[in-house]
């Protein structure tokens, strides 16, 4: 009998031990994932590495693991590991054309919960809603701002304009009528040698952000504004005073370096573009404001849904949504920040090594508080894509507005047939 208690006490006592080992096993795992400070960033640019390194700056103890994937298949790649959910990351980039896709997806944390609003408030408008939801949740965010203005040759706008002074040249920018006129000058005087503009398409990048998203509750819809960009970019073309260089194209290139264009629309994060071997562009070049601001590209941030490591994935949003690191950025590599604080601190003092002695961030500035702020949807996003390149198909072939028109509804009809439907 006694042997019997005696085997039951220890029965037990090996049952209560293996019990806790269990339990205190599952807790050690629990708390070693928590405790893990390792953050995983997916993107498809080279430039997160360096905000990730000043992350970890910020927060010693903490590692970035940053992932850069080609960009050609980088939104392919994300989509299937958010699905997938294995080897996830804590945080991604999202393109300016893919914002629509990932936006109102289940993969991404609602920011506004935790807090990050407060961040925003004196934000440059159209960044920040670019990064919410349909109901007004904060999804991602952008450490920068991309404004788009008229990069020209200031050499080239003394002979041919009568002046290089960047409010002098923004007047004449000021409106298409007056870009006209000063294109007919231009190619007078230089025999035809030099073109004002690059492409009349270039409306497109100043205006088509400002026009309303294509999907409107679910049909199909056509901003009657459309029709006015079209039209003056027909008129533009007619006159003879572009180039007829598709955007970012080699020969696009070549002209914003050798003067053959004596402006090009150019966002502030294209001088990658400019030849300055032996600093030979220094001070090469002014920037003047459209008739409207406008902005080309961005990268946006969000944290994935099933991180394990939410707080420490926040933590790396609230940093560089900080005027801190955009002020560092700024100064590091001339991308323009997000914040307004950090526009207005810079105003009287920045200059860029390409621009000379002009303070481009007040011009910027301008530009960029000249976009209307408008949410991203999946539709719009794709259709923007290529709108530019659909322009240019109907004036090289002189087609009428309807002819792009049409090749915009056969692009929806593609990704959804049912916003067609009367």
């Amino acid at each position: 009998m006694i042997m019997k208690k005696v085997l039951a006490v220890l029965t037990a006592l090996v049952l209560t031990l293996g019990l806790t080992a269990c339990g205190s096993s599952d807790s050690s795992a629990k708390s070693s994932k928590s405790d893990d400070k390792t953050l995983t960033i997916w993107t498809s640019l080279d430039g997160t590495k360096d905000m990730a390194k000043a992350f970890e700056k910020e927060n010693p103890g903490v590692k970035v693991d940053v992932k850069v994937f080609p960009g050609d298949s980088y939104a392919t790649k994300l989509q299937t590991g958010l699905q997938n959910k294995e080897n996830a990351p804590d945080v991604f980039a999202i393109e300016r054309n893919q914002l629509g896709n990932f936006i109102d997806s289940p993969y991404t944390t609602n920011l506004s919960k935790e807090g990050i609003d407060k961040n925003l408030e004196n934000y440059v408008p159209y960044v920040a809603e670019l990064g919410k939801d349909a109901d007004g949740n904060v999804r991602a965010v952008s450490d920068h701002s991309s404004p788009v203005g008229f990069w020209y040759d200031r050499e080239k706008a003394k002979e041919y304009l009568g002046t290089d002074d960047p409010t002098e040249i923004s007047k004449i920018f000021s409106s298409w009528d007056s870009i006209i006129e000063a294109g007919k000058q231009v190619s007078t005087k230089s025999g035809g040698d030099v073109k004002l503009i690059s492409n009349a398409s270039d409306i497109v990048l100043l205006d088509q952000y400002n026009m309303e998203n294509w999907d409107k509750n679910g049909k199909y819809y056509q901003d009657p504004a459309w029709d006015d960009l079209l039209n003056t970019a027909r008129k533009t073309r007619e006159a003879g005073v572009d180039a007829k260089l598709s955007y970012f194209s080699p020969g696009w290139g070549d002209a914003l370096n050798d003067g053959s264009v004596l402006a090009v629309v150019m966002p502030s994060w294209g001088t990658f573009m400019i030849d300055n071997k032996d600093g030979k562009a220094e001070g090469k070049y002014g920037v003047a404001m459209g008739p409207t601001g406008g902005y080309s590209g961005g990268t946006w941030y969000a944290t994935y849904s099933g991180s394990e490591k939410k707080d420490l994935a926040y933590d790396f949003l609230d940093f560089i949504t900080s005027e801190k690191w955009q002020q560092q950025n700024l100064e590091k590599t001339g991308n323009m920040p997000g914040l307004q604080t950090v526009y207005k601190d810079n105003m009287d003092t920045y200059t860029s090594e390409f621009t000379g002695d002009q303070k481009i961030m007040s011009d910027y500035y301008n530009m960029v508080m000249d976009v209307k702020p408008k949410k991203s949807d999946k539709i719009t996003d794709e259709v923007d894509i290529d709108v530019q390149a659909k322009v240019n198909e109907m004036l090289d072939n002189k087609k009428s507005n309807d002819y792009f028109y049409d090749q915009i509804k056969t692009k929806i009809k593609s990704l959804d047939p049912s916003l067609l439907d009367d």
